[in-house]
């Protein structure tokens, strides 16, 4: 097995070598019938070639034929397979990759109205209570994905706290001490009942 350099020296020897004896190239080519001027890859003089657009075979005369001065896929290929082996061995570092990010723009949100309703349902306190939840939520995942609060979203959060966190941990005191027998939990409701306006 060839060492790196060697292998490296071999295929860049084979780089020099003419394609095929020399005599063939890479040609804009007139069709002697049509007119049509076209772009051949490796042929020579005397050689019989087609024309793309009419059909016609004819011979490759030095007056039909002129240099392509331009860049053909074969000598892009040939310098692919260049880059690709300098690469294999070791004498070129691949390019780095470039990392995509795509950024997408979220429009400015405001949760005033949200905070509004959940406001005046909290004279339903269950459903109040919920639609909190919901909008605190929605709030919070607009905050994921904009990297900033919506409007009036901080009012949620008070909402939350105050009317929603407050009564029911009060709630669940209540119960626990009227459950231990320290606080008489059916007085107070017998009280509620009598302050409560006659329906």
């Amino acid at each position: 097995m060839l060492e790196p350099d060697e292998d490296l020296k071999k295929f860049e020897e084979g780089l020099k070598k003419p394609r095929v004896s020399g005599v063939k190239k890479d040609r804009i080519v007139t069709c002697p019938g049509c007119g049509k001027k076209q772009t051949m890859m490796q042929v020579a003089l005397g050689q019989d070639v087609k024309c793309r657009k009419c059909g016609n075979t004819f011979p490759l005369e030095k007056s039909l034929a002129e240099d392509a001065h331009m860049v053909t896929m074969a000598a892009v290929n040939l310098q692919v397979q260049q880059m690709e082996m300098m690469q294999r061995v070791g004498k070129v570092a691949p390019p780095p990759r470039k990392k995509i990010t795509v950024t997408t723009r979220i429009p400015e949100k405001s949760f005033a109205g949200a905070a509004i309703l959940t406001f005046i349902l909290y004279a339903i306190w269950p459903l109040g209570f919920i639609v909190n939840i919901v909008y605190l939520l929605k709030a919070r995942s607009y905050h994921a994905k904009a990297g900033k609060s919506g409007g009036a979203a901080f009012l949620l959060g008070v909402w939350f706290f105050l009317f929603g966190l407050l009564p029911l941990i009060g709630i669940v005191v209540i119960f626990i001490l009227g459950v231990m027998g320290i606080f008489d939990l059916q007085s107070w409701i017998d009280s509620l009942k009598s302050a409560a306006p006659p329906g």
